[in-house]
């Protein structure tokens, strides 16, 4: 291709045809389409997408019931505007993580993945402690916020280890460092790659965060339940909740297996275990290869 005049910027461009590139380039550049994308995204999750928006609509009423609540015993007014903030910001989240997902940017979705896990440790963390809640919504300066970051109070939990885990493993793709840049990239068994500029489908690393979005919004809305079923009029009983979890638990061993049916070779894979140690990265394979969740989904 020769050289292309551009009238906006007043000057020469020179663009190389796509031989040159291949040839002289180490990334081979793909584009999808957007449509075409979210309609093979759309039929991977089917119905899981629909349950997730349901989960979400579940997390919207039992706001809006504390919302009515007095700032009175079993919670002071702290701790319930606490919960209210972290919680529609948990929604915010979640809803922002499963439209990107849906849209094919699986690295911007699991950026949103990573604040859920903190939300969801916050709101344990203020639950547990409840005297916390004041200082919590009083806190300006950098030090003082710092005291109820993930890194300082994930030991305080039940399962802190596993929120940590999950939390790393979604930093680690978060930054713009050689892990997250990793996520571009779709290694295949050729002599070139292919960097994707997105959107872009594949299926095994969009399950994976589809599994953690929607175990993270099923645990915030069980938690809610279960804090505060004696205070207010919740639409939910525990026999609804153990049925949609069963269903939830259901699908995502479907989806699961159907991903790796289209991606039968797990290449994309290692963009979740670039930068974790071999002991880290045996772990998780040898729980894929159970067919376990890697993410925590809430016990009984």
């Amino acid at each position: 291709m020769g050289n292309q005049s551009s009238p906006a910027l007043g000057r020469q461009l020179i663009v190389p045809s796509c031989s040159e590139l291949e040839m002289k380039e180490k990334y081979r550049i793909v584009t999808e389409s957007l449509k075409t994308v979210e309609t093979q995204i759309t039929a991977l999750l089917g119905e899981g997408k629909a349950v997730q928006e349901h989960l979400l609509s579940l997390l919207c009423k039992e706001l809006e019931a504390l919302n009515k609540i007095d700032g009175k015993a079993p919670i002071d007014e702290a701790l319930k505007q606490a919960t209210l903030l972290l919680g529609s910001r948990f929604h915010s989240d979640a809803q922002s993580g499963l439209s990107l997902l849906c849209s094919g940017h699986i690295l911007q979705a699991s950026i949103m993945q990573r604040d859920m896990i903190e939300v969801v440790v916050l709101i344990q963390y203020l639950q547990l402690h409840p005297k916390e809640a004041d200082a919590f919504m009083k806190a300006k300066s950098l030090r003082q916020r710092k005291r109820f970051s993930l890194p300082k109070v994930w030991k305080t939990i039940p399962n802190g280890q596993s929120y940590k885990d999950q939390f790393d493993i979604a930093s680690a793709s978060a930054h713009p460092s050689s892990v997250g840049l990793g996520s571009a990239l779709r290694p295949e068994r050729k002599a070139d790659t292919k960097l994707f500029i997105g959107p872009f489908y594949q299926p095994f690393p969009t399950v994976m965060v589809f599994q953690a979005i929607i175990a993270s919004t099923l645990e915030t809305v069980v938690l809610l339940h279960k804090w505060y079923k004696s205070s207010a009029a919740w639409l939910l009983n525990p026999n609804e909740l153990k049925i949609l979890k069963e269903a939830i638990l259901a699908h995502l061993t479907h989806l699961r297996s159907e991903a790796e049916k289209q991606d039968s070779k797990l290449e994309d894979t290692l963009l979740f275990l670039k930068g974790r140690s071999p002991e880290q990265v045996e772990a998780m394979w040898n729980k894929m290869n159970e067919n376990e969740t890697v993410t925590c989904l809430p016990k009984e």
